[in-house]
């Protein structure tokens, strides 16, 4: 497995958003850490979005024909390649929905096979979610059946990436409900002759926390909280000490009226997800013993005072 870093979400995830104000806030060295843009072209395409952000105006969606990649070079580490594919939804749900929820079956498009080769080939794997997705409670049939079929897409994707390792292959037996697997299972079976290769890591990004920070936490206490609740499939199986990390972030965490971006707007987050960049085994080692002590200042004043967002992994 290559040292890649892949960057998938769904349609309004703000991946754009998010790979720009990153590209921007390394474009200079951060104790040592940096992205360094694979050409003149992406450098002056975080410019100008930034540019864009810093003038009150949302981005566009990645032009899919356009590839985004950047070198991310720290400290006493190998240098790994970051890069961000637009994946809409749309693709999601029709390569990993399960088949009770799609009236057709998913077919083998070259685009299809890119997608696949390209987390294939990424030895960490981000995957960015709206809450927006999902904050509505609405009972109506169109939209409980709307939210079902999102999440059970989640859920599917992240069981079909983690399969990818030949050791979970191992560890398990069930029939791949989806094209989507199929096309994953392909390639695993080249895979697994590798025995050394080591395991895939994963990292859920939870965007735009900053506008739902307020209602998550007053009516449910906690962002895992909120997922037990309300996207049970999705965190049992995958976030409940199941292997996959959790992140919360606000890329824009500044907002004027309409939503927009904020002049001079600050991020929150992202500090959290360059360190799990770096070293997700150490990232995770970390968070391991801190869930272990006593509850930090920070954990105690968000309890008794929820009047600031707090960016933190759950």
């Amino acid at each position: 497995m290559s040292n890649n870093i892949a960057i998938v979400g769904t349609r309004g995830a703000g991946k754009t958003v998010l790979a720009t104000v990153l590209a921007k806030y390394l474009s200079t060295p951060k104790k040592g850490v940096q992205l360094i843009p694979d050409s003149y072209e992406i450098d002056e395409y975080v410019e100008l979005n930034y540019a864009k952000l810093q003038r009150g105006e949302w981005l566009d969606s990645t032009n899919v024909e356009r590839k985004l990649s950047w070198k991310l070079r720290a400290p006493g580490k190998e240098d790994q390649q970051l890069t961000l594919l637009d994946c809409p939804g749309e693709d999601i749900q029709r390569l990993f929905a399960r088949r009770e929820f799609e009236n057709e079956k998913a077919s083998e498009s070259k685009k299809d096979k890119d997608l696949v080769e390209y987390l294939l080939g990424a030895s960490k794997v981000l995957l960015l979610i709206n809450l927006s997705d999902f904050i509505d409670e609405s009972y109506e049939e169109e939209n409980v059946r709307r939210r079902k079929l999102r999440e059970h897409s989640l859920k599917e994707f992240l069981t079909a990436i983690k399969r990818i390792d030949p050791q979970d292959r191992q560890r398990q037996s069930f029939d791949p409900p989806t094209e989507g697997f199929r096309l994953l299972d392909d390639h695993a079976l080249g895979e697994a002759r590798d025995s050394e290769r080591p395991p895939r890591d994963i990292a859920v990004l939870f965007t735009a926390y900053n506008q739902y920070w307020k209602h998550i936490e007053n009516k449910y206490g906690s962002v895992a909280a909120f997922l037990g609740k309300r996207l049970p499939a999705l965190y049992y199986e995958h976030f409940d000490g199941q292997g996959v990390t959790g992140i919360v972030v606000s890329a824009v965490a500044d907002t004027v009226e309409g939503g927009r971006p904020k002049p001079g707007f600050k991020s929150e987050g992202l500090g959290t997800v360059i360190e799990w960049l770096i070293d997700p085994v150490r990232y995770g080692e970390i968070r391991t013993r801190s869930k272990q002590g006593p509850k930090s200042p920070l954990k105690e004043e968000q309890i008794k005072n929820a009047s600031e967002p707090k960016m933190y992994e759950w």
